[in-house]
């Protein structure tokens, strides 16, 4: 079954030529990028997505350690 709403969808791309992962919205904006794949999902997850494509090998990053979201993001003043 379709759902009838429009779905907040973002796709997970890697650049093998810089090293990163790109987060890309609905509209093919680049949203965000990061050198770790799964912290870019958490960041569509955050940003209230209904479906999240990760458009990559997902062992490239399977390895690196996610680093705790409010340690990533907390403004140091």
């Amino acid at each position: 079954m379709k759902p009838k709403y429009p779905l907040n969808k973002f796709t997970i791309k890697y650049d093998s030529e810089k090293k990163l992962f790109s987060l890309w919205n609905n509209d093919g904006n680049l949203v965000g990028e990061d050198k770790n794949g799964r912290e870019l999902g958490r960041d569509a997850w955050r940003f209230g997505a209904d479906e999240v494509i990760y458009d990559y090998d997902l062992g490239l990053d399977e390895k690196l350690p996610l680093i705790p979201f409010y340690a990533k993001y907390q403004t140091r003043g």
